[in-house]
């Protein structure tokens, strides 16, 4: 599945992250987990459009179980790490 978004009534999902298994699309306007991302099979088939959807992509971020990621993504994935580690910092003062 090489689409480079997914319209829906929700907004405009952009293929942002795939791992050997699926694609995941992102609407990046949505501030919901259970609507923000889309999860595919390679062949177009729809696993998740919910939390599981969501869990399963930040699962990917966080174990770095990706083969390829948006532009757009790979800032988003910087900004994560960044955030984590400010986090980690302060817990640790």
């Amino acid at each position: 599945m090489k689409k480079k978004f997914i319209q829906t009534v929700l907004g405009r999902y952009w293929r942002a992250l795939e791992t050997i298994d699926f694609v995941f699309y992102v609407n990046y306007q949505e501030s919901d987990e259970n609507a923000t991302v889309k999860m595919y099979r390679h062949n177009g088939d729809l696993v998740s459009d919910n939390y599981f959807a969501y869990t399963a992509l930040m699962e990917a971020v966080d174990n770095e179980d990706y083969t390829y990621a948006s532009r757009t993504m790979k800032y988003n994935i910087a900004q994560h790490w960044k955030q984590r580690l400010e986090y980690a910092a302060y817990d640790g003062a």
